[in-house]
């Protein structure tokens, strides 16, 4: 029995669900079966109690014992010595480096600032009544066209989740400006026909925390860095909440959450895109693929739709099978999903997917991971290959709007 397709169209905004035989190409010829078809909608959001507290940019999982401020919190300050630079107690001033971006809410000005001596991650945003720094600002708007679409209504939709890198939003493309019946989720939510796992990992045997010499750890997934140094092909068990070891475990990459600044950004042809806001080296982790976890009838219940559609955003759950098998579950992000349901194709991407294994060992359930496949550009698109090294026999095709040099011209689903 042929194993299902799981392609969709090459950035060309439109994708269907289908089946077919796939070959065994990276992440055993896993691809993604679509991505967004927007529609635009008035937001559903009605009044505004705070602009400042609503637009704060989430952070992910802090170290351990650094004492660190919240991202709100820390915003908070930055505003304070934004206008009295000098505090009554004597604290070290906050400088803006770089004005990052620019949105309106609601009638409001704000931008997102790169602060000196704080990594990309640490960014905020900041409402213009609250800065005093006008050559930054006015730097800004000669390298920028302005953004007239207000952007709240996807602000209300992806910054209210927790635990995840800043987010951005910027369409000089058209009117679009929310995602109808959509909510934005870190962690993948299981549909009641599919069994949560109950066997849990073995903790590692570690005294104290893991180190280098620990057996975790000397499994060597990850360099000293935490960048991934093993072959997508082969499946990654991080350390458990079952091991006495912190949240700096080297064994730990995926759960201490992603440190990449995003921008959801719209293409022409394409549709949402995401790109990342600073230099990404190869083998970083990216994001998790999240969304509705769905057994096989359900899949086929929703593929018929998604056909209708024209779009679609299945993802197989598939490391345990061969090429002619038929994985038994699926991610669906159609309804919910983070930031990886805007990725585009590409016949030349820069990510690819593991797959981890953290509180269970069910092969049926892995967690879909991004990491970097080669050095990523300042501003450059986030794209995989919704296809890599599938048959095309019997499928439907669509346009590859991708513009690569080694673009396939088609995409097939």
């Amino acid at each position: 029995m042929p194993k299902r397709s799981l392609s969709g169209t090459a950035g060309s905004g439109k994708a269907a669900g289908g089946r077919g035989k796939r070959g065994r190409g990276t992440r055993g010829g896993r691809g993604m079966r679509g991505r967004l078809q927007a529609n635009s909608s008035s937001s559903t959001a009605s009044g505004k109690d705070s602009i400042e507290s609503e637009y704060q940019p989430k952070r992910g999982l802090e170290s351990s014992g650094d004492d660190v401020l919240s991202t709100s919190a820390r915003t908070r300050t930055l505003e304070s010595k934004l206008q009295n630079p000098v505090s009554d107690d004597g604290e070290e001033e906050y400088e803006v480096e770089l004005i990052v971006n620019h949105q309106k809410f609601d009638g409001v000005d704000f931008y997102l600032v790169k602060w000196v001596g704080y990594p990309p991650n640490e960014n905020s945003w900041v409402a213009r009544v609250n800065m005093a720094c006008d050559e930054k600002i006015d730097e800004f708007h000669r390298r920028h066209t302005p953004n007239e679409v207000d952007m709240a209504p996807m602000y209300r939709i992806i910054n209210p989740a927790t635990n995840t890198p800043p987010l951005s939003v910027v369409n000089t493309v058209d009117n679009v400006n929310t995602i109808e019946d959509f909510t934005y989720i870190n962690r993948c939510k299981y549909s009641k026909s599919v069994p949560v796992p109950a066997d849990m990992l073995f903790p590692c045997e570690c005294d104290g925390g893991c180190r280098n010499d620990c057996p975790c750890v000397e499994k060597q997934y990850y360099d000293d860095n935490g960048r991934v140094q093993v072959d997508h092909e082969e499946p990654i068990f991080e350390c458990s909440e079952q091991c006495t070891c912190g949240p700096e475990c080297p064994s730990r990459v995926v759960q201490r959450g992603s440190a990449i600044q995003f921008e959801i950004f719209r293409l022409p042809q394409k549709g949402w895109g995401v790109r990342a806001k600073h230099k990404v080296e190869k083998g970083t982790f990216i994001i998790e693929y999240v969304g509705e976890i769905i057994d096989y009838d359900e899949v086929e219940r929703r593929g018929i739709e998604d056909r209708k559609a024209g779009n679609t955003y299945l993802f197989d759950l598939d490391s345990d099978y061969s090429a002619n098998e038929i994985a038994d579950f699926s991610i669906d992000a159609r309804r919910y999903g983070n930031i990886s349901r805007f990725f585009n194709h590409s016949c030349d991407p820069n990510m690819a997917i593991w797959s981890v294994y953290i509180e269970h060992h069910d092969p049926r359930l892995p967690r879909l991971v991004f990491f970097a496949i080669r050095d990523i550009e300042e501003d450059e698109e986030l794209t995989l290959d919704y296809n890599p090294g599938e048959s095309c026999e019997g499928r439907l095709e669509s346009p590859c709007y991708c513009g690569s040099s080694n673009c396939r011209k088609q995409i097939f689903f």
